[in-house]
């Protein structure tokens, strides 16, 4: 009889060598509505087909259930038609994943293991119910690395006509997926003390280029439905006004920033700039995909895909010093474009000799405004009364267990290899593979579910602009030329000033038609 190992070991060979036989990591789609809440709970626990929910103010039960069609989704919804606008932006996302040429699909191409979507569907009436504003704060839109999902809620598009609100969760779907594969690694503290983040902040390099590279992509969605309003609302602020807290709230000026290392911060004027290549080369957004991929890592900033882009399209690379030079107010050196693209390109040297440079009389935002580089560095430190990210756990038959989790112990091979082999192992529960390899199976026992008493950390979400009185009051300096996007924190945090790997979103209160990144 042949060894368990060798047949593992086997099968591990066939999938390193023939992908083809595995299956392919996924977003998959649940539908989760609240129907009850108790404030200052910690947890609420239901039958099969329930979830319990807590947050900063309490513990929601809420119904759930797997949707792997569109008649699952509206019977769970009770939709009627004509579709409500939260419904319409739910169904939305839930029919990208099979749109032909979507950016979620092409970021499913990416996964490494399987990554849940969360369609929150929040109603009035619910037992205990705490209200919209509530609501919202505490189902906030957003992807976090450290709970592994992304969580979509229908509030968030109350009063946009159907069609639009449907518009506006596939770009949302499309910023935050692009998160959920982007290996790039937040800064501590990226996005400042209040832990907010919008288009013309001045933020740390890698917060900047996780949203800049997100943004980019809502930016693509619009061009691909004949719209321009994301670009055309940044490109007015970003060369209006920068907003500069990490110490105290001040309002900059764009000609302050000096060269790409202060340029490389603002996320909007990178997102413009790589949307300005993307439409004026051609095959400009499959060029930056694949650059995407090339440098995907915990440490890659923009300027890595701007470098790659110019090692890879050389032919390209004036556009692209143009477009970097177009979204950052004449703040570049040629000193920075030179050493971005050493090798030039087709027109890029006359480019530079008539190119006026006039880095050297800016300041630079270290210099005007006193942080040294030890400062920019430090470690953040979460404020007093800060807790850990909620959690949802959910019931199954009687026991407790992930959503959407694997019943057998898979860990040690997802670590090598992704969701994939994953998937394969869990079809054999009656084997401890763990213990195959000599590793302990954290069930036990053979066939358990591994965490009968499991919990999954919430997404990390933004504080809601209606209810951060701390980000309002900031928020004040700013507001006197534009609306702004008020900040992010963790679901459950008792202070917005968390910075977590969720994603802050766009105010759609900034401009027309534009909803949650």
């Amino acid at each position: 009889m042949i060894p368990k190992r060798l047949i593992i070991l086997a099968l591990l060979g066939l999938l390193l060598y023939f992908p083809a036989f595995g299956l392919a990591a996924e977003f998959k789609m649940y539908y989760l509505r609240p129907v009850k809440f108790v404030a200052g709970a910690q947890s609420l626990n239901g039958g099969a087909g329930y979830a319990g929910y807590s947050s900063k103010t309490g513990a929601y039960l809420c119904k759930y259930q797997e949707v792997h069609t569109k008649d699952e989704l509206l019977q769970a919804m009770g939709a009627e038609e004509p579709l409500s606008p939260g419904q319409s932006a739910l169904l939305a996302v839930f029919e990208e994943r099979q749109r032909n040429g979507s950016i979620l699909q092409e970021n499913q191409r990416m996964l490494q293991k399987d990554t849940p979507i969360y369609l929150v569907d929040l109603k009035d009436g619910m037992q205990g119910d705490p209200g919209r504003e509530q609501q919202i704060q505490d189902f906030w839109p957003g992807y976090s690395d450290e709970a592994g999902y992304i969580r979509v809620n229908s509030r968030e598009y109350d009063g946009l006509p159907p069609d639009e609100a449907a518009f506006q969760g596939r770009s949302l779907i499309s910023h935050e997926s692009t998160h959920s594969v982007d290996k790039a690694v937040k800064e501590a503290d990226g996005y400042g003390q209040n832990g907010a983040h919008w288009d013309f902040k001045y933020t740390r390099p890698k917060a900047a280029s996780l949203e800049a590279i997100a943004e980019y992509n809502q930016m693509r969605l619009e061009r691909q439905n004949g719209r321009t309003d994301m670009a055309d609302h940044y490109r007015a602020q970003v060369n209006t006004v920068i907003s500069y807290d990490f110490e105290v709230a001040k309002k900059v000026s764009p000609t302050d920033l000096k060269g790409l290392a202060d340029w490389s911060c603002v996320e909007g004027a990178m997102a413009l700039a790589l949307n300005d290549y993307a439409k004026n080369v051609s095959d400009g957004d499959q060029k930056i995909h694949e650059a995407f991929q090339q440098t995907n890592s915990s440490n890659r900033t923009v300027l890595d895909i701007f470098k790659k882009l110019g090692e890879n399209h050389p032919e390209d690379t004036l556009a692209l010093a143009k477009a970097i030079d177009q979204n950052t107010a004449g703040g570049v050196s040629n000193d920075d474009l030179v050493q971005l693209f050493p090798n030039g390109g087709p027109g890029f040297d006359e480019y530079m000799k008539t190119r006026k440079d006039s880095s050297a009389e800016r300041p630079g935002i270290v210099n005007a405004y006193g942080e040294t580089d030890e400062n920019l560095g430090r470690p953040y430190v979460p404020p007093p009364g800060s807790q850990t990210e909620p959690r949802v756990s959910t019931s199954t038959g009687g026991s407790q267990t992930e959503i959407g989790s694997l019943t057998a112990d898979t860990s040690v091979f997802d670590d090598l290899f992704g969701g994939i082999l994953g998937k394969i192992l869990s079809w054999f529960c009656d084997w401890d593979f763990g213990k195959v390899f000599g590793v302990e199976s954290t069930s036990g026992k053979t066939g358990e579910k591994l965490n009968q008493t499991s919990v999954i950390p919430v997404a990390s979400q933004s504080t809601s602009r209606e209810t951060s009185q701390a980000i309002a009051s900031q928020a004040a300096t700013f507001q006197e030329t534009t609306s702004l996007e008020k900040g992010k924190s963790p679901v459950g945090s008792s202070s917005p000033n968390v910075p977590t790997g969720g994603d802050p979103s766009q105010d759609p209160d900034q401009f027309d038609s534009t909803g949650k990144n």
